[in-house]
């Protein structure tokens, strides 16, 4: 079970000051929200008293100066006095109230908003290979989920807070009016409250990660279907995947419900003690002396601050339930937020410099392991120089590391040892703020947008520059697209368009920012072969300082001047393409120039 004292002021610590004085500020407010509900309680408590004994309540003011414009009232204006004051008070007490729920609200929402993006801004920064090991759609549930999880544990006791003074205030209220009665109330409460919260906390955390567990698996389940609906649509297996997918839906839905039932529960159980600690005070006073004209009143007065405090009870049995059910999330929030410093790219790490252009790469004994999955994969002992204006092609089996080295290369993962120079310059992870490069990937994901703000997306100008636009699309055998496309929506991950396309866009996306580092992975596997010839041969022409390309299909490898074997994480050949395809004749089959 958590420390719920510390992981309440660990959770503190990562609020900024300003949130944290407007939460404790909301608890200083609360009192006097519960104090002026108080108020409205004794202002009809003492006007049922009023109407049960007038004529002791006019001899009351003869002898109060400070009511003396009332002397000269007789019953009937008291009684609409008291009406009229009745309204106007209750009148200003809800708006009163409405203004600090409205704002108690806004900040809310603000305080959810706070965290969720802390939440996932932390995620952004965290390096390329966190990613390997998060599930996408874990980090979408702790982004939605969780930040509201986070924000109800701490407004639950806000409001806690809150109905406690006012369960104080009344229970005083009642204590001065006859201590015998507040005496009975104030124990039954805590007593059976406390003996009630013992029962089901314990049950309600287990329930609340059980929820957790069960929306996190639904969210990544469904993003599976989603994914391979092209595989589903052909197997025809919609009703086994439907199936599966809502196991734990249903299992989600059922915690739900328990989750729920024992919510309720005390507080029904609490409402019959209550009526019972009323009735016992009853049954005392009968068999008392106390005339019953002056105990209809008291217990009016009685009976109003219980029906107030039943809902209060029922509020902090509920709030400290919800505490119970979510604050595990306060342990999830605070591993996002402060997580270890080496899952997250430390800037002093990187190459504090600005290229303007790129003379050389130098991969000085670099090596690296994945920490997830099979270890074995990655890359050994790599030793090469790349010049300015080489366009290197990469060759190998999957898994021979190639997508590796470009990811080292861009940044996205560190050598576990070795070093990688730039222009003669040490980097231990290459900052690709400090120059201008491009990756054009596998697949490419497109954004629900038009044609433009999809080739620009990532551009810090946010002006396009239609002349260089035009360009670029030439180039990326764009300019016979349709030409609503340009204004009109792509559609969600360009499915509007041929898959073709979308690579076409990826190339367009890459060339637009002129970078001087140009690295593409696979990235003509959707085009047909004359396509590909072309927008190869017009990347080519680019002035681009490097270009390194991954390709299984050798034609994208045709405008290379220097080939790269890799096989097993390691380097099999490095050269020229001449030496290369003379030593490996068995590649010269897939290119058409073998200069």
């Amino acid at each position: 079970m958590l420390n719920k004292k510390n992981i309440f002021l660990k959770s503190l610590s990562i609020l900024e000051k300003k949130v944290v004085t407007i939460f404790f500020l909301f608890m200083v407010v609360s009192i006097f929200i519960s104090f002026i509900e108080l108020l409205g309680i004794s202002f009809i408590g003492t006007f049922i008293m009023f109407l049960a004994d007038i004529n002791s309540f006019l001899d009351k003011i003869d002898k109060l100066k400070i009511l003396s414009f009332m002397h000269d009232f007789n019953e009937k204006d008291l009684i609409y006095f008291f009406l009229i004051s009745i309204i106007v008070f209750f009148a200003i007490k809800n708006i009163i109230i409405f203004i600090f729920f409205y704002l108690f609200n806004k900040f809310r929402a603000y305080f959810t908003f706070l965290i969720s993006k802390k939440i996932f801004s932390k995620n952004l920064k965290n390096n390329y290979e966190y990613f390997l090991t998060k599930k996408k759609s874990k980090i979408i549930h702790d982004v939605r989920e969780e930040s509201l999880r986070f924000t109800g544990v701490f407004f639950s006791i806000l409001n806690i807070f809150k109905e406690t003074f006012l369960i104080i205030f009344l229970g005083l209220s009642i204590f001065i009016i006859n201590w015998k009665i507040s005496s009975i109330v104030l124990f039954t409460f805590i007593f059976f409250s406390s003996l009630i919260f013992i029962i089901v906390k314990g049950k309600l955390y287990s329930l609340g990660k059980d929820l957790t567990f069960f929306q996190s698996n639904f969210l990544k389940k469904l993003f599976e279907a989603f994914n391979n609906i092209k595989f589903i649509k052909i197997r025809k297996l919609e009703n086994f995947i439907t199936t599966k997918l809502f196991y734990f839906q249903k299992r989600a839905m059922n915690t739900t419900f328990i989750q729920n039932v024992i919510v309720t529960i005390p507080r029904l159980v609490l409402e019959v003690f209550a009526v019972s600690g009323l009735c016992l005070t009853i049954f005392i006073y009968i068999n008392s002396s106390l005339p019953i004209d002056k105990l209809i009143p008291l217990l009016s007065f009685i009976a109003l601050a219980i029906i107030r405090i039943m809902p209060a009870i029922s509020s902090i049995n509920v709030n400290v339930n919800n505490i119970a059910t979510n604050i595990h999330s306060l342990e999830i929030v605070n591993s996002y937020i402060k997580q270890k410093d080496l899952e997250l790219i430390s800037r002093d790490e990187t190459l504090d410099l600005t290229f303007k252009k790129i003379k050389k790469i130098k991969f000085e004994n670099v090596c690296f392991k994945y920490k997830v999955d099979n270890p074995s994969f990655g890359l050994d002992d790599i030793n090469l120089t790349i010049e300015k204006n080489d366009i290197i092609g990469i060759i190998g089996k999957s898994g021979s590391g190639k997508t590796t080295f470009a990811d080292l290369l861009l940044g996205l993962l560190k050598p576990d040892s070795g070093k990688i120079l730039i222009n003669d310059e040490k980097s231990k992870n290459v900052d690709t703020q400090n120059f201008n490069f491009s990756y054009i990937p596998q697949s490419i994901n497109l954004l629900d947008d038009n044609l433009y703000e999809n080739i620009a997306f990532g551009n810090r100008n946010q002006n396009i520059d239609k002349e260089k636009m035009d360009k670029i699309l030439s180039k990326a055998d764009l300019d016979t697209l349709d030409k609503d496309l340009y204004s009109k929506n792509l559609g969600e991950d360009g499915i509007k368009i041929s898959g073709g396309q979308k690579q076409r866009i990826g190339i367009a996306r890459a060339l637009y920012n002129e970078p001087n580092l140009l690295i593409l992975d696979e990235p003509t596997s959707e085009l047909d072969y004359s396509s590909e010839k072309k927008i190869m041969q017009n990347i080519s022409e680019f002035k681009i300082d490097i270009i390194i390309i991954i390709a299984h299909r050798i034609n994208s490898l045709n405008i290379c001047n220097k080939l790269l074997i890799l096989e097993n994480g390691k380097i099999l050949d490095f050269g020229t393409k001449k030496e290369i395809l003379s030593k490996h004749i068995y590649l010269e089959k897939f290119f058409e120039d073998k200069n």
